[in-house]
This record gives structure tokens, C-alpha cells and sequence, in this order.
């Protein structure tokens, strides 16, 4: 099947707006830490209010035990429509870098999107749940420094 030019470069346009959004960075992430944190599901959903739809994220594939991804993750609205798709395939979790530049392929990964509020939506939840993550690891850094601070005392005999 030949696609047209203009097509091809509309969907060129979309891929790459997914990229500089941090749409593609930020389904990685939400894979990585809310759908799948174990690494050891191959197929995942979970529910998640984005505004003021509830939507549903799909993961489908694996993490081999060396890291490296295989699969697709999906998210679909309220009425089912498919409104983003991303495969991962071939990459490994470390393979990612930190955002500065795309990945090799990044934008064509992206194999559907459906512009829409939920874009702007999703990444004000993502850095919500960002915040809350690195908030609840301080939070348990401290605690750890002060159960290590008080279990050396208690080994010491100090008050």
C-alpha cells in the first residue's frame, strides 16, 4: 500500500509532536512505574481518570529477564476509541535515555493518535504522579536515615 505524501507527512508531523509533547516519554514512564512496576506482567490494564474521562491503559508484551521490552501500550477513551498506540519493541529500559534526544525510531513507534484535551490532561497527571513518587522516596530516604540513626544508637548504647 502506497500512502499518500501529504498523509505521510501528516503522520510524520503527529509522531513527531508525540515526541516533543513528551507523550512517547511519558507513556514509557507510566509503563515502567503504574502499569507494569514489576516487570513481570505480559498483559496489563488499568484504569485511570485523565480530566474528566476515565480511560483505560493497555499493555500487551513483555520485559525479558535482561530488560528489553516487547510489546504495545495502548490508551483508549471513554467510548473505547483507541486514542494513542506505542510499540515497544527491542529496547531495553536503560536504552532509554533521559529525554534530551528521541531514541532511534521514537516517533514511528507511535502507530496511532488522536489529538485531544487528554494530551494536555495525561501530562498534568503524569507530573502530579512524578511529584507524589519523588515526594513518598525523600519521605522514606528520611525515614530509612532515621531508623539507621536511632538502630547505631541503640547499638551504642547512646540515649
Amino acid at each position: 500500500m502506497e500512502i499518500p505524501p501529504d498523509v505521510e507527512a501528516k503522520i510524520a508531523q503527529k509522531q513527531q509532536y508525540a515526541w516533543d509533547s513528551g507523550l512517547i516519554q511519558g507513556f514509557i514512564w507510566y509503563v515502567n512505574n503504574v502499569i507494569n512496576p514489576t516487570r513481570q506482567a505480559s498483559q496489563r490494564k488499568v484504569e485511570v481518570s485523565i480530566g474528566d474521562q476515565t480511560c483505560i491503559f493497555s499493555f500487551e508484551g513483555y520485559v525479558s529477564s535482561d530488560g528489553e521490552y516487547s510489546g504495545t501500550v495502548r490508551l483508549f477513551g471513554e467510548t473505547k476509541q483507541l486514542l494513542f498506540e506505542l510499540l515497544l519493541g527491542g529496547y531495553t529500559e536503560s536504552s532509554y535515555p533521559q529525554w534530551s534526544t528521541p531514541w532511534p525510531s521514537a516517533q514511528s513507534a507511535v502507530t496511532a493518535f488522536i489529538e485531544g484535551a487528554w494530551v494536555e490532561e495525561f501530562l498534568s497527571h503524569l507530573s502530579a504522579l512524578k511529584l507524589d513518587q519523588k515526594i513518598k522516596a525523600e519521605q522514606a530516604c528520611k525515614t530509612a536515615g532515621q531508623k539507621s540513626v536511632e538502630d547505631l544508637k541503640n547499638r551504642f548504647g547512646l540515649p
